[in-house]
Order: structure tokens, then C-alpha cells, then sequence
């Protein structure tokens, strides 16, 4: 956790500080940088406008990616000190789990995470996609492109995988196919050895991922060596170029990945983002 510069007299009324909550270390961690540029970014141009309320936004970084459990302290302190106005970020739900018996209500907690959605906790507010608007339309669109039916699910062993997979059997019955398998793994999974044979074994034409940054490039690597691209696809809710760096061109063969946003393309968000 970054240190909170102590407020001066008055400074409350001309300072909004807002913990920024996304992970430094562990599988997420990949995406660590790239969610606090971006929040840096979004400071600069409210600042630049005059703030929120004509008050001046800064950032206090939280690391996300430690225990669910010491995240939630550490950011129930910065809450319970009045160090901090809100808190915003990038993160698992099972964080965002611990989080909100601690601070929901006390302060406005802004989640911008892809979810698996049915969050109605009041003051929380939630912007990232849910299943129902990115997953179902890619499932139906890779069935129709493909031909692909007998589906495994591959993903981290905690809520946003479960849910998501729950959610998943649906999907796949509306469009004509059927899961054969699931597999869950710890985060900060290595070898994927086992796994690999489970879809190798119920014969599944594609796969969904639901893996957590490094997990996923290691579970790519891993695909690709083993031989499963050259029969079996992927789809990805949760890929972006810092886990496809980490993947490697030659395991991305036969990955497919579904988003509300991707920079690559030339829409006018990508380009005024990209500016």
C-alpha cells in the first residue's frame, strides 16, 4: 500500500482521495500497471477540468492482488481513519467480496471489473461487462463461425469462475451444444498437465477460459505445447496484450476472446484512448 500524505487544515474540502485497489502481485498482478496508468490518467483529465465537485482527485494505490482478507483490512482502515473520500478499482470479486462488508455504505465503491453480475449491494457501482452481454453473444457467434458443441470449462477455483460457469451450461444449451467437462484450479496455477488430459479426454471441441491473468498465459504456453490448438478452440472473457504478451504469438492459435473494449480497434474510444 502506497502511504497516504497526512491532509492539511481544510484540505478535506478541496481533496478528494480515492483508494485505488488493483493488484500488484500474484496472477492479476499482470494487469497491475496498466490499471493504475489508467486511473492516473482519469485523475489527470477530471483534474484538469476542475476536479469533481471543484475538488482535486488523487490516488492513494491499494495492492489488490494480496489475500481478500488483508486487502479489506487495509482498505477498511483507510476508510475507518477518514483517509479516504471512496474506493475504485480493478480486482477479483472474491476481494470485492471481502470488501463489502467492511465499507459498503460508508463510502461510494466504484467496481470496474469484468463480473459475473447479480451485485445489488446499494453503494456500490459496478461498470464492468457480465456474462449475459459478453459471453452468450461470443458463445453463439463462435458456434455459428465454428461448428463448435462439446465445450470445457476451464477456471480459477473462485466465484467469478463458478458463477460464470453456471452461466455458461445455459449458453451453451441455447446454442446447440453441451458441457462436457469443468475444471477448476487454484490461482497461481503451474503445471496443467492434468487438466490438459481432461479435455484431451471428453473430447471437447472448445474450451472456455476463465483464468486469471498469469494462469492464463501459463495455461496457453501449456495448450499449445500439448498439441490441443490444432483440434480444439479457445475463448477468453478476460485476455488483454499484457497476458497475449506473456502468452507468446505461437500459443495463440485458435484463441478467441470476447470484450467491451479492445484498443486494436479503430473506433473512436480506441483512438481518443490510444491519443
Amino acid at each position: 500500500m502506497h502511504p497516504v500524505p497526512p491532509r492539511g487544515n481544510g484540505d478535506s474540502s478541496t481533496t478528494l482521495v480515492v483508494a485505488l485497489v488493483v493488484p500488484l502481485q500474484g496472477p492479476a498482478g499482470v494487469f497491475g500497471p496498466s490499471c493504475e496508468l489508467a486511473a492516473q490518467l482519469a485523475a489527470e483529465e477530471l483534474n484538469a477540468v476542475g476536479g469533481v465537485l471543484d475538488r482535486e482527485v488523487r490516488l492513494v494505490t491499494v495492492d489488490g492482488g494480496a489475500s481478500p482478507e488483508r486487502v479489506a483490512a487495509e482498505v477498511e482502515a483507510l476508510v475507518s481513519l477518514g483517509a479516504v473520500d471512496g474506493v475504485v478499482g480493478w480486482h477479483t470479486s472474491a476481494v470485492r467480496q471481502a470488501l463489502l462488508p467492511r465499507i459498503a455504505g460508508r463510502v461510494p465503491y466504484v467496481y470496474t471489473a469484468q463480473y459475473e453480475g447479480g451485485e445489488r449491494t446499494p453503494g456500490v457501482f459496478l461498470t464492468g461487462e457480465t456474462d449475459a452481454a459478453q459471453l452468450l453473444p461470443a458463445m453463439r457467434l463462435l458456434a455459428e463461425a465454428t461448428g463448435a458443441r462439446r465445450w470445457c470449462t476451464v477456471g480459477n477455483d473462485y466465484v467469478w469462475p463458478r458463477v460464470t460457469a453456471r452461466a455458461a451450461r445455459r449458453y451453451v444449451r441455447a446454442c446447440g451444444g453441451l458441457v462436457r467437462d469443468e475444471v477448476f484450479v487454484p490461482l497461481g496455477t503451474h503445471e496443467f498437465g492434468p487438466v490438459l488430459r481432461r479435455i484431451e479426454r471428453c473430447e471437447a471441441d472448445a474450451v472456455l477460459m476463465l483464468l486469471v491473468g498469469d494462469d492464463a498465459a501459463r495455461f496457453n504456453r501449456a495448450f499449445a505445447a500439448y498439441g490441443l490448438h490444432q483440434r480444439c478452440l479457445r475463448l477468453s472473457t478476460h485476455m488483454d496484450e499484457n497476458i497475449l504478451l506473456a502468452t507468446g504469438a505461437e500459443a495463440t492459435d485458435g484463441l478467441w476472446a470476447t470484450a467491451g473494449f479492445f484498443e486494436t480497434l479503430a473506433t473512436a474510444e480506441s483512438l481518443d484512448f490510444s491519443a
